[in-house]
């Protein structure tokens, strides 16, 4: 029923008052929308305004839009500069009272909230407390909803509010608890999970033993997996556990771009980037070691390299058929870092890696941090080439190793362990015979002579010196100021002591603490905030060979190259939105810093999620999540201008009849760093589309109106002219509060049982409910002492109460 038409003078521009593009695209897209601008052209809403609500502006955002609106379309020029408007919108939201830019559909939910809070006919909000019960869908829906009006009743409200339904799943096996509850929403967030932006990642695993040679591997990852996707790849493709290694990204210099645990694998969607990952092996005697705080007297009788030296390439090609399906472009992987499925998979079997070590994945320590505590230090040590005629220039050969050192070892027991590591250089180079059995005290006296001494710098200038020296590399958070070990501000990097009184945790204990965290290997299992802060903070040493080594060190070089010749398959260039709406309502398991306290099991748990539409509102806005990670998805995202069926999405309808057409687009173009914003909008008497670009407004061809800046989307349900718009208008106040308050006074269930002559006289709870034959109501007032029993029973008050 249409009780007023107001004509709208629809080509007006909105002035760019300097970074406000985010704003005017927004005001154009929602001012598009003739059910609530109507509402405010003929001035129904001064019916409606709540001055004494204290989270409004009192109607000054609502008088401001007004007037905007009136400015608008019964203007003469072709554009308008909304000075008042922008002021009344920064008095309720002070982050938009300067001049930065904004995210547009951020401003859009402040409008429409604000704009809700000045016209909430509820001039007292009552406290409505949360539900943990177990009911059906239909009623819990309903009081939920009813809850969200009690506090919450305007023509917005009527217009653009659907309902979630919200489900978490407990994983406790005791518990299985299923929790939903219904919440109102404003606007659909939906995901896009992007597998056509998809990138080539170059990936090297590097044995912890160095007489291995990595593993050179190339994957091709879409830009939404994180690094749970690569390890859970490794893991099978290897036949190694997925958090056996740590994974480093490293710069085109050698130096660590970061660390990663679960965090995004790709960080950029800029395709020129190379993106290269070294996976190295975590030491196994540590990894798959119950004890993990000395070295098993059992390693070399249960993880000692049986068959030689293997052949990975071989080992690989003789799993061909296994490997292939998880190389499939089809081949779901778990990239929300979803470890459930590994840990099954990996603890089910005993496992022969292609390098002969045959694990019991099941007796692994698989606790929070994979077998590591704080007396193990992961050390990574740079290979470097000495210079024949300066101490302080040294150049990179190789990329590095990475070492675990106890902390309670001396620096002098660090010096023979890093020898053992890299002896098979020394082998290599002369070729020596040594046997199963190594004295490696003999050989590093050899190499190093009777008196070693680190501290004598002169010799490393020398081919005749030591073969290499190990350096302390101070943490790059200190710019190179004084060092940590020597407080020389032009210190070359400090070599390390060899001394019998010095222990690694007095070597740690000298460099500088960053807000108050530990330096031990936990930082590889920290949530990524935590990570950030401590990233400097790990302790590196150097090894500079003599150049007479170089060329054997280099060995460490020669990789095994495995390609798998997979086909290459044509992307498709656009996302359907029917897939953003499955992704949405997709079930997702909550992340370690976002667990889900349980009401039931009374514990924290990492639930599984999910979303789901209850029901949708008249007029629908969605938000396609373009920007995550600090990075931008511009693929199309193919919407349909008409005909949008929300059949299959919403669980719950009040009417049968759930299509939508398209009635205004927010475009973004640019990246996260900067960009512009453009409104697409559709005349409603007309029909006809325009281009809104802050002042600069044109009519534009309809073919145009899909395309892949599309960021913020308005739908109009086909059936809204069936609505009464003047009942709309009119709204009046619900008073919920009598029929809630009744029902807070509703009586107890008292069960009353009637027993058999022969009844035991002792009698549990669950005998007595198993006995129940009927029900009475008991008021609140009423005394207990009122309900009677036909024999005598000992039930205390708690069992009573049950």
């Amino acid at each position: 029923m249409r009780f007023h038409i107001f004509i709208f003078n629809f080509n007006i521009g909105l002035q760019n008052l300097g970074n406000t593009c985010f704003m005017n695209t927004a005001l154009q897209g929602i001012m598009a929308c003739y059910e609530l601008s109507n509402y405010f052209m003929t001035d129904k809403y001064k019916e409606h305004i709540n001055e004494n609500n204290p989270i409004g502006t009192k109607g000054v955002l609502a008088r401001a839009y007004a007037m905007l609106l009136k400015n608008v379309y019964n203007g003469t020029s072709s554009s308008y500069s909304p000075w008042d408007f922008k002021r009344a919108i920064g008095g309720f939201q002070q982050m938009f009272m300067g001049y930065q830019q904004h995210d547009t559909m951020e401003f859009l939910n402040y409008l429409l909230d604000g704009l809700h809070e000045d016209l909430n006919l509820v001039l007292k909000k009552p406290l409505v407390e949360k539900d943990e019960s177990h009911k059906e869908d239909k009623i819990k829906s309903e009081e939920q909803w009813i809850g969200f009006l009690r506090r919450n009743q305007s023509v917005l409200v009527k217009l653009l509010y659907g309902q979630y339904k919200s489900t978490l799943y407990c994983p406790n096996p005791t518990c299985e608890n299923i929790s939903t509850t219904f919440d109102p929403f404003l606007s659909l967030t939906l995901p896009i999970l992007n597998r056509n932006e998809s990138y080539i990642v170059r990936v090297f695993y590097i044995a912890y033993e160095i007489k291995y040679k990595p593993v050179h591997l190339n994957f091709e990852f879409h830009s939404e997996c994180n690094i749970m996707a690569l390890r859970n790849k490794i893991g099978k493709i290897l036949s190694i556990h997925p958090m056996s290694f740590i994974v480093v990204k490293m710069n085109d210099e050698g130096g660590y771009d970061q660390f990663f645990s679960t965090k995004r694998l790709i960080k950029s969607n800029n395709i020129q980037e190379k993106f290269t990952f070294f996976l190295f092996q975590i030491d196994p005697k540590l990894f798959y070691s119950k004890e993990n705080s000395y070295y098993t007297d059992d390693y070399n009788k249960k993880y000692r390299l049986e068959n030689g030296e293997g052949n990975i390439l071989e080992y690989v090609d003789s799993r061909l058929k296994e490997i292939y399906p998880l190389l499939a472009e089809d081949y779901d992987e778990d990239e929300t870092g979803v470890i459930d499925e590994t840990l099954t998979y990996y603890s089910k079997r005993i496992t022969k890696s292609y390098m002969g070590d045959e694990v019991e994945m099941k007796k692994m320590c698989v606790d929070g941090n994979y077998g590591f505590n704080k007396d193990w230090y992961k050390i990574v040590i740079v290979l470097k080439q000495n210079s024949s005629y300066m101490i302080s220039k040294r150049e990179r050969i190789i990329f590095p190793r990475v070492v675990y050192i106890h902390s309670s070892w001396t620096t002098k027991k660090v010096h023979m362990e890093i020898f053992k590591y890299f002896f098979n250089i020394f082998v290599k180079y002369e070729s020596l015979d040594v046997g199963n059995e190594i004295d490696y005290e003999k050989y590093f006296a050899h190499y190093f002579g009777d008196k070693f001494s680190p501290q004598n710098e002169e010799d490393t200038l020398s081919n005749e010196g030591y073969p290499y020296r190990v350096r302390i590399l101070t943490c790059a958070e200190l710019g190179r100021r004084a060092c940590f070990q020597c407080k020389n501000s032009a210190c070359h990097d400090c070599l390390l002591p060899y001394d019998e009184n010095i222990t690694v945790k007095d070597l740690v204990d000298r460099i500088p603490k960053k807000d108050t965290f530990e330096l031990d290997n936990n930082f590889l299992f920290l949530p990524p905030y935590q990570q950030n802060r401590m990233l400097n903070l790990d302790l590196m040493f150097e090894l500079s060979w003599l150049e007479k080594y170089s060329k054997t060190v280099f060995t460490l070089n020669e990789k095994d190259d495995i390609d798998f010749k997979l086909p290459k398959v044509k992307k498709a260039n656009s996302i359907p939105l029917a897939d953003c709406f499955r992704n949405f309502m997709k079930i997702e398991k909550l992340q370690p810093q976002n667990e889900w306290y349980c009401p039931q099991c009374k514990s924290h748990q990492l639930a599984k999620k999910q979303m789901e539409i209850y029901k949708a509102p008249p007029i629908l806005i969605l938000h396609l999540k373009r920007f995550t990670n600090n990075s931008k998805i511009s693929i199309l995202i193919d919407y349909p201008l008409k005909n949008l069926d929300l059949t299959p999405f919403i669980i719950h309808s009040d009417n049968s009849y759930m299509k939508y057409d398209l009635f205004a687009v927010s475009n973004h173009y640019g990246s996260t760093g900067g960009g512009h914003y453009v409104s697409y909008a559709q005349n409603y008497f007309n029909k006809k589309w325009y281009t809104f670009d802050d002042s600069w407004c044109n009519e534009m061809n309809e073919s145009s109106v899909v395309a892949d800046s599309g960021y913020v989307l308005f739908y109009r349900r086909q059936d809204i002219c069936n609505l009464d718009l003047e009942s709309i208008y009119n709204i009046q106040h619900i008073d919920f509060e009598p029929e809630i308050e009744k029902k807070k006074k509703e009586t107890k269930k008292v069960e009353v049982i009637t027993l058999s002559p022969d009844a035991e006289d002792e009698i549990t709870v669950k005998q007595v409910k198993d006995k129940v034959q009927d029900v009475i109501m008991l008021d609140d007032d009423e005394e207990m002492s009122k309900v009677k029993f036909s024999k005598n029973m000992d039930i205390d008050d708690e069992d009573f109460k049950r």
